[in-house]
């Protein structure tokens, strides 16, 4: 079997995997800190210009959005460098 290049050394490797990891908890700590935010935006009390799509109760909401959408690609970036570090162990070991 013939395994990649990038590979071959197993020192290589595990410093690619290391940095992965180092790039997992860097992303999921962002993340945490960015739902955090997005939780402790307070919401004034609606009022009947809510409904009508204005007033500060919506614009806090479209905030709260804006911070989650951030930690949720932030999430998501984490889980693809998990990922990536997951396949570099497996090709490693062939």
């Amino acid at each position: 079997m013939v395994r990649p290049h990038v590979l071959s050394n197993a020192d290589t490797a595990m410093k690619i995997i290391d940095l992965f990891q180092l790039l997992v908890c860097g992303f999921s700590v962002a993340a945490a800190f960015l739902w955090i935010k997005s939780a402790t935006i307070n919401l004034p009390v609606r009022d009947i210009r809510t409904w009508a799509g204005e007033g500060p109760f919506l614009e806090a909401v479209r905030m709260q959005s804006r911070w989650s959408a951030r930690a949720a690609a932030s999430a998501a970036i984490a889980a693809f460098f998990q990922a990536l570090a997951f396949i570099v162990s497996i090709l490693a070991k062939m």
